[in-house]
C-alpha cells in the first residue's frame, strides 16, 4: 500500500492546478498557484510522517514556509485523500473512503463556484457566475498575519480574528498562545495563553505600540490600526520592498515578523520576550520580578509568598499575601473602609463611551436595570437600618467582572430607623440632574428621592445620553422632556440608543420608559415605592399613567453654587491597572 501511494505520489507531483472544481478536486502530490507565483497551496507533512495537511506555503522558499493550515486538528493518512468544493461553495476534505475531516463549514447560493488561490496568500471560494467572493482562508486565520489579512473586532457581530500559534514546530494543531488585539481606545496588543494574559503591549500611538521594546520613534512601523465609532478595529500589515514576508506567532508565545529575499531569511522584529520579567503576571499579585537576581520573583515589603510549596517549584505566579492581616476591630476607635475592586470600572465608562456603549447590547442593560433595583430594595427595605443613598447616579454603579451592577459611594448617604419615613437637611449636596425636586429646593429627603435619581438613571442607560449633556432639537428639550414626549408618540422606543437597538425587545424598552416616567414625577407621593419599583420591572403588570415632569435642573453650575444648593467634593479617586 506504501508502495501504491509513493507511485501515485510520483504520477500526480508535476501537477499544478488553476483552481479546484467540483470536477477537478486536489489530492496528494498536486498544488494550486497563485497567478503570481508567491503561494502554493497542497499537501505537506511536517514532520515527515503518514499525517498529511493541506496548507498554503511560500512558494520556492525553501525550508518550506507554511503561512496557514486547513485541517489543523484532523490530518489525513490515507494517499488517495483530496480536498474538493461543492457546487454551493462548501470545501471539503475527504480522508480517502473514510469521510471527510474537515470542511470550511458554510454553504452559499451559488450557480456553481471554484476555489482559487490569490496573489495576497488567500484561498478563496468565488461564485462561477458573478465572481463574488463566497468564503477565504483570510477571515479563519492561523499563526500567520500577511499582507492583506488582519486581526479585527467587531463588537456589534461579536466576530473576532486573532492568531493561534502551532502546538509545535512540526505540529500544526491549536498550541497555547493566542495574539488579539483589544476593543478599548486605544487598542493595544495582547498574547494570551490560555484564558490569562502572557504578554501586552501599551497603547496604540498612530503608528506603533507604545511600551514595546525597539518599537521607538526610530521603529519603521509595518503595522496599521483603524479603529471606527462603530466598535470595530482592524490591524493590517505591510511590508514595502518585501514581497514575502509575515508575521508569525511562535508556539513558544512570541511574536516574529520574518522577511524574504530569495531563499534568505530575516528576522526582522521579535517581541516579546526581552527576558522573563516580560511575561504578563510572572510573579503574581504584590509579587516583583528582578531577572538579574536569582529567585527572580520576590515579595513587596510585608507581604510573604502565598504558596511556599509552589514557590520553591519557580511557579510564581500565585504572587503575595500580607506577612500579617490587617485588623478590623468594631469597638475601636480607628475604622477602615474596604472596597472591593471591581474589573470593569463604572457604569459610565460604558454607556456615555460612543464605542464601548456597544458593548452593553439591550439584554444587559435590561438586566443591569433590574440588577441597581435590587441593590436599591436592599438599602430602602432589607437593610437593618434604612439608607437612603442621595446621589444615584450612573458613575456610582460599578461593574464586576460579569458586568453585574453593585451601588457605590456612600459618602453622601443617611441612616436612619425604619420607623422613620424622610428627612430635612439644610446642607443640600448631590449631583445636579439626578437631585430630586423637594430635595433640591427643600432639603427634604426620602426613598422617594433615591427614586426620582434611579429613574434619570434609567432613562440615561435607555439612551445612552448623560441628563447634563443632552440637548435635543432646536429647543434644546432636556432628556426628561424628550423622553416625555416620546412616550406619547410611539411608547418611548425613539428614546433607545441606536447603537443597541438591533438586540432590543420593543416592549420592554416602553416598559422600562414608562417606569422611568412614573420615577421622574414631580410628586414624591405619585412616584413608586422600591418594593413596587422592582415589581414593575419583573413582571408585565399593568402600569399607571405618569405625570409630565415639571423639575427641568437646566441652570448651570455657577447659579446653583451661588446659592449655596450644592457643595463640591474634593475627593480623588485612583484606579490601579495590573500592567
Amino acid at each position: 500500500m506504501r508502495f501504491i501511494c509513493w507511485l501515485l505520489f510520483a504520477v500526480l507531483i508535476s501537477f499544478t492546478y488553476a483552481a479546484i472544481t467540483p470536477t477537478s478536486p486536489l489530492s496528494i502530490g498536486q498544488t494550486l498557484s497563485s497567478s503570481n507565483g508567491a503561494y502554493e497551496l497542497g499537501f505537506f507533512s511536517p514532520n515527515n510522517t503518514h499525517n498529511q495537511y493541506v496548507g498554503i506555503w511560500f512558494k520556492g522558499i525553501i525550508p518550506r514556509v507554511v503561512v496557514w493550515v486547513a485541517n489543523r486538528e484532523k490530518p489525513v493518512t490515507d494517499c488517495t485523500a483530496n480536498l474538493t468544493i461543492t457546487g454551493d461553495g462548501s470545501l471539503l476534505l475527504f480522508n480517502g473512503k473514510s469521510g471527510f475531516v474537515w470542511s470550511s463549514g458554510e454553504v452559499f447560493a451559488s450557480n456553481g463556484s471554484h476555489a482559487e488561490l490569490s496573489d495576497s496568500g488567500s484561498l478563496i471560494v468565488k461564485d462561477k457566475v458573478s465572481g463574488r467572493t463566497l468564503w477565504q482562508s483570510f477571515d479563519h486565520l492561523g499563526d500567520t498575519l500577511l499582507h492583506s489579512s488582519f486581526l479585527m473586532y467587531n463588537l456589534i457581530t461579536g466576530e473576532k480574528r486573532v492568531l493561534t500559534s502551532w502546538k509545535t514546530y512540526t505540529d500544526p494543531s491549536p498550541g497555547d498562545f493566542v495574539g488579539e488585539i483589544t476593543p478599548q481606545v486605544p487598542s493595544q496588543g495582547f498574547i494570551m495563553r490560555g484564558s490569562r494574559p502572557y504578554w501586552r503591549s501599551g497603547p496604540w500611538a498612530k503608528t506603533r505600540f507604545t511600551g514595546v521594546p525597539l518599537m521607538d520613534e526610530s521603529y519603521t512601523s509595518t503595522l496599521s490600526l483603524h479603529q471606527d465609532v462603530n466598535g470595530s478595529g482592524y490591524l493590517s500589515y505591510f511590508q514595502r520592498n518585501y514581497k514575502l514576508s509575515r508575521i508569525v506567532l511562535t508556539p513558544e508565545g512570541s511574536m516574529k515578523i520574518f522577511r524574504y529575499n530569495g531563499t534568505n531569511r530575516e528576522l526582522y522584529y521579535e517581541a516579546p520576550l526581552v527576558n522573563s520579567c516580560d511575561v504578563y503576571g510572572v510573579c503574581g499579585p504584590f509579587g516583583l520580578c528582578v531577572s538579574s537576581v536569582p529567585p527572580k520573583c520576590k515579595c513587596f515589603k510585608g507581604f510573604v509568598p502565598k504558596s511556599i510549596e509552589e514557590w520553591k517549584r519557580g511557579n510564581w505566579t500565585s504572587g503575595c499575601v500580607r506577612r500579617t492581616e490587617l485588623l478590623c476591630q468594631g469597638n475601636s476607635t480607628e475604622r477602615l473602609l474596604i472596597y472591593e475592586f471591581m474589573l470593569n470600572k463604572s457604569l459610565d465608562t460604558f454607556i456615555f463611551d460612543s464605542r464601548r456603549k456597544l458593548e452593553i447590547e439591550w439584554p444587559k442593560r435590561f438586566s443591569i436595570i433590574q440588577g441597581i433595583a435590587r441593590g436599591l430594595l436592599y438599602l430602602h427595605r432589607e437593610s437593618r437600618l434604612k439608607v437612603i443613598h442621595r446621589d444615584l447616579k450612573v458613575s456610582n454603579i460599578l461593574m464586576d467582572e460579569k458586568m453585574n451592577p453593585k451601588i457605590s459611594d456612600f459618602g453622601l448617604a443617611r441612616m436612619y430607623q425604619g420607623t422613620e419615613h424622610e428627612e430635612n437637611t439644610h446642607r443640600v449636596a448631590g449631583t445636579l440632574g439626578y437631585m430630586a425636586p423637594e430635595y433640591a429646593w427643600t432639603g427634604m429627603f426620602s426613598e422617594k428621592s433615591d427614586i426620582y435619581s434611579f429613574g434619570v438613571l434609567l432613562l440615561e442607560i435607555i439612551s445612552g445620553e448623560k441628563i447634563s449633556r443632552f440637548g435635543y432639537g432646536e429647543e434644546g428639550k432636556n432628556l426628561l422632556t424628550y423622553a416625555w414626549e416620546t412616550w406619547g408618540e410611539n411608547g418611548g422606543t425613539d428614546l433607545l440608543d441606536q447603537g443597541v437597538a438591533y438586540s432590543c425587545r420593543p416592549l420592554e424598552v416602553e416598559r422600562c420608559v414608562h417606569i422611568g416616567l412614573l420615577c421622574v414625577q414631580h410628586q414624591p407621593a405619585d412616584r413608586p415605592n422600591t418594593l413596587e419599583l422592582l415589581s414593575m420591572l419583573t413582571t408585565t403588570s399593568d402600569l399607571p399613567s405618569p405625570k409630565q415632569p415639571t423639575f427641568v435642573a437646566q441652570t448651570r453650575n455657577e447659579e446653583f453654587m451661588a446659592m449655596g444648593l450644592t457643595t463640591v467634593s474634593k475627593m480623588t479617586d485612583s484606579v490601579i491597572l495590573g500592567r
